[in-house]
């Protein structure tokens, strides 16, 4: 509790096949990825968590890459609670200028609980994704969150991803936003 990690290379906090952590009061600043949750991770809760500044990458290459987000869960299985989040400034430029990032983004994961959460210029809100093996993210829920965007204008039309993305789904199931 009442813990600050701040301009870190890679990860703010990142558990690996870890179960039933319980993170809250954290606050996390110039990451690459705030919290990643890399398989398991179930009974695991988030509370009163804030992360900004998510400005680095922690993969930039021609063919793969990744950064600029606040929770990545990776083949996670919940269940999986993250209640309060503020969340903001989550965008990181790569090395060929265009940029990448988002609150959360779920790969092959299930299960993740989102309640009142706080987000404020994002790439992406939601971002989901899997290999051609893996199983579908399924069971996402956000409840009760207030998002506050970038918008798509003609001084930044010209970047593919400057304004903000809402949801951006590919093989999820059972996903909830209310």
């Amino acid at each position: 509790e009442d813990v600050e990690a701040s301009e870190s290379a890679c990860y703010g906090v990142r558990l690996y096949r870890a179960d039933r952590l319980t993170l809250r009061r954290v606050r996390i600043r110039h990451i690459a990825a705030g919290v990643q949750v890399h398989q398991g991770g179930a009974g695991s809760r988030f509370e009163d968590v804030t992360i900004e500044d998510a400005d680095r990458m922690v993969v930039d290459n021609e063919t793969t890459y990744n950064g600029g987000n606040a929770f990545q869960f990776y083949k996670s299985t919940g269940p999986i609670d993250v209640i309060r989040p503020v969340l903001s400034r989550l965008r990181a430029k790569r090395t060929n200028g265009k940029f990448d990032g988002g609150a959360f983004e779920l790969f092959a994961s299930d299960r993740v609980y989102v309640q009142d959460a706080i987000i404020r210029d994002a790439i992406n809100v939601v971002e989901t994704g899997r290999n051609p093996t893996d199983p579908d993210c399924r069971g996402f829920t956000m409840t009760g969150s207030m998002i506050y965007g970038r918008p798509l204008t003609a001084g930044n039309a010209s970047s593919e991803v400057t304004a903000t993305n809402g949801l951006f789904l590919r093989s999820a199931i059972d996903f909830d936003v209310v």
